[in-house]
């Protein structure tokens, strides 16, 4: 990923950034510093936000799905960057995929599978999205997560109970936002 001036970013998130600055390892600074925010592999592709702008743009609408499918050229898609786990999937009731063709676009729930699908011409467009370990967005203080089936190309979201009051403790004794631990209790 590209490195972001922290003036980008909002109070909360801004004093994050500069508190992980601090803290991090000079080897973790170097590893974070390697990663890619868009990666094609042969089998899928990965964008921390969208294909079109990796490090900025999240992608939580069917417009900006259809804006970003001709940016990728191997599916399933992968993206974060919302901290809600969600999936775009093109909806194909025939044996090709357009462009113009209804989306679906729906929350993935703990436990739910969703599938991308193979034809003929290939993988149908689809991009699926794990959720967040950390900070989830979408009202559920579980920590969400999921695992990828490449040979049935299955995504399945996973949520767990973690000990949210130690974190909130840590992001107090860190002298963080108030706001950050708060907004663990209640998914946001």
């Amino acid at each position: 990923m590209g490195v972001i001036d922290p003036n980008w970013f909002n109070p909360y998130a801004r004093a994050a950034v500069l508190w992980s600055r601090k803290t991090l390892s000079d080897e973790s600074r170097v590893f974070l510093g390697s990663l890619k925010a868009y990666f094609e592999a042969p089998e899928f592709t990965v964008a921390h936000g969208s294909p079109r702008r990796p490090d900025d743009e999240y992608l939580l609408t069917v417009a900006q799905f259809r804006d970003n499918m001709s940016r990728v050229q191997r599916w399933p898609l992968f993206v974060g960057h919302s901290h809600m786990p969600l999936c775009f999937r093109v909806r194909t009731e025939h044996d090709t995929a357009r462009p113009d063709t209804d989306v679906d676009l729906s929350l993935i729930e703990d436990q739910q599978e969703v599938a991308a699908e193979r034809r003929p011409y290939g993988v149908v467009p689809a991009v699926f999205n794990p959720g967040s370990v950390g900070q989830p967005r979408d009202q559920d203080r579980r920590a969400c997560c999921a695992l990828y089936d490449s040979e049935r190309m299955s995504f399945r979201v996973v949520r767990l109970e973690y000990d949210i009051q130690a974190v909130q403790r840590k992001i107090r004794e860190a002298g963080l936002p108030e706001f950050l631990a708060l907004r663990l209790s209640y998914g946001q």
